[in-house]
């Protein structure tokens, strides 16, 4: 209650009008109860005449009307500094101490020092310009009081005991008067430049802070990160983080434990801090608690903090992820510049917290792509394998059937003939065993001149290579290189399409010679010819010299359960 008298409603949008203000406020809130227990010794000692004189004395109605005067102009500038009117305020009361010094300045008892008043006043709460003229006004009745004391010729008798008394009063009101002055607006513009330094020097290390949030790679890290520097780098007694859901609520509290590296989770939260965090999340504002506050806001405050400043961290979309509790053991009010300073360090954690988020998110999703891709890989390399296999396994089976192992041809040129002679060979010459052991192009260099190997692959499977032999003298290009490649390709799929074509023609062959033989046997009209059929197939298509078929069931299968008999016949051919 005391504190919000002394502290004007209004807020200031500077830290020194705001203190200016303040202590504006605080002096008019003297001089009225000043004025106020001034009024009310008057009438004490009015009242003290009565039994002495029998009836009320005659009021004094200059001195009354002057405390009207007085009190009403204080409670004019009260108003004006609650309505932000600073600067008329400062003039209102700086005037009314010039009047007050200037009416009885023509009498003679008037002591010169009640001058420095008004004077200090005006060097304190106004500019410069404020400050001569009211400078002028007092030189204007210094002037009217020595025109007005020249004149006086009359000898007056000043006895020093009667005198004393009332020039020490004088005095001493003097002296309190201008020290409350002093007091309150002496100093100001060096406090506050302390406090700026002071808040500059915050700013630097908050701004240093932002590259070290950046780096964070988990929440907890960046939590961590950021009660260390409200604890360490800004000098608060306790930090501490409530993270909240989209409607407000709290669903955890964070604080740092009792090393540098330990992080205490709670889940609780007493009704003060419930609603102090509530406030600061859904209002989007800084929220000041002090020890002088009511229940339940001031258990909010963890001993040995007096004050704390709770401001939510808001993320680009509006929504308030965080609250950020700062708690001090100062008893000063929080100015402008430590609350910017905090603003500052609590957008930097909210952009390093959801660049975190964004970075988690996209790293999930490449893990996944990644993982997916490998497996993917390895389906493609498992289908490549198996196509490898099967294409060994087609030309293995295919250069048995022709009684080979390898098939190879030399095309040479017929000594004494200009056209060149295909000739089979078996053999496997260094050359092409090299080529076949790195399945990469190679030329090497004899005496005899240069040889060419070039690799011949079948869907991305080795089937063989072949060789060109050209002059020691010729330069081979890379052009040359590259058309050999390609007509070895172009041989290998030739290869691939002719061995398909045999195979095709010989599966054909066989599926046509079954066909008759299925007619044949179809169109046997009794046993005997039936199986000399069969055999003459079977002699034909295999090349037998003789076929014998048996016809016994009860050879291969179990006895009957009947026991019957079973019946067979036997022929041969």
């Amino acid at each position: 209650m005391i504190r919000r008298i002394f502290t004007p409603r209004f807020t200031y949008d500077n830290e020194l009008d705001q203190q200016r203000a303040i202590g504006l406020q605080a002096l008019v809130i003297v001089l009225l109860v000043l004025l106020g227990l001034l009024s009310f010794g008057m009438v004490v000692a009015q009242a003290g005449l009565i039994p002495q004189t029998g009836s009320l004395p005659p009021l004094d109605f200059g001195m009354a009307g002057a405390l009207l005067v007085m009190g009403g102009a204080l409670a004019a500038v009260y108003l004006l500094l609650q309505r932000g009117r600073l600067d008329w305020a400062s003039w209102l009361l700086v005037g009314m101490l010039v009047m007050g010094t200037l009416i009885p300045i023509t009498n003679y008892d008037f002591e010169p020092i009640y001058l420095l008043i008004p004077l200090i006043a005006a060097g304190v709460l106004l500019n410069r310009r404020g400050l001569v003229i009211t400078m002028l006004l007092l030189a204007v009745g210094i002037l009217a009081r020595y025109s007005a004391v020249s004149q006086l010729d009359t000898p007056i008798r000043v006895v020093p005991s009667r005198e004393i008394g009332l020039a020490t009063f004088q005095a001493f009101n003097i002296t309190i008067f201008i020290f409350i002055l002093l007091y309150v607006f002496g100093g100001l513009s060096i406090r506050l430049s302390r406090e700026m330094v002071r808040n500059f020097q915050r700013m630097q290390r908050v701004t240093k802070l932002t590259p070290r949030f950046a780096e964070a790679t988990s929440e907890d890290e960046l939590m961590s990160q950021a009660m260390q520097a409200m604890q360490e780098d800004l000098g608060y007694a306790l930090a501490q983080i409530y993270l909240t859901d989209a409607s407000g609520h709290i669903n955890r509290r964070v604080r740092r434990g009792t090393s540098i590296q330990a992080i205490l989770s709670t889940t609780g939260a007493n009704p003060g801090e419930s609603e102090v965090v509530a406030e600061a999340a859904q209002s989007g504002q800084a929220v000041l608690i002090s020890d002088r506050d009511g229940e339940p806001r001031v258990r909010h405050l963890v001993a040995p903090a007096r004050r704390a400043i709770s401001l939510p961290v808001i993320l680009t979309n509006g929504q308030t992820a965080a609250v950020l509790d700062f708690q001090s053991t100062s008893v000063t009010a929080p100015g402008s510049g430590e609350l910017t300073v905090l603003t500052t360090l609590a957008q930097s954690f909210a952009a390093a917290w959801e660049k975190l988020i964004v970075t988690t998110g996209q790293t999930r999703i490449i893990g996944d792509q990644t993982a997916q891709i490998e497996r993917l890989r390895e389906q493609v390399g498992t289908l490549e394998g198996r196509a490898r296999q099967t294409v060994t396994q087609s030309w293995e089976g295919y250069l048995h059937g022709r009684g080979d192992e390898m098939i190879g041809f030399d095309f040479v040129r017929q000594q004494g003939v200009n056209e060149r002679d295909l000739r089979a060979a078996s053999d496997l010459p260094p050359e092409l065993r090299a080529a076949l052991e790195k399945g990469e192009p190679q030329i090497t260099a004899d005496d005899a001149g240069q040889v060419v190997n070039i690799p011949i692959h079948v869907r991305n499977t080795l089937m063989g290579a072949m060789t060109f032999r050209v002059p020691a003298g010729q330069l081979i290009t890379a052009r040359q290189m590259e058309t050999s490649r390609i007509v070895a390709e172009r041989l290998g799929l030739a290869l691939e399409s002719t061995r398909l074509y045999e195979q095709y023609q010989a599966q054909a062959r066989r599926e046509r010679k079954a066909s008759e033989v299925t007619g044949v046997l179809l169109g046997a009209t009794d046993l005997n010819r039936l199986l000399n059929a069969a055999a003459g197939a079977f002699n034909e298509a295999l090349g037998a010299v003789s076929t014998r078929v048996t016809i016994e069931p009860a050879a291969v299968a179990p006895p009957a359960v009947n026991g019957g008999q079973s019946n067979g016949s036997q022929g041969g051919h």
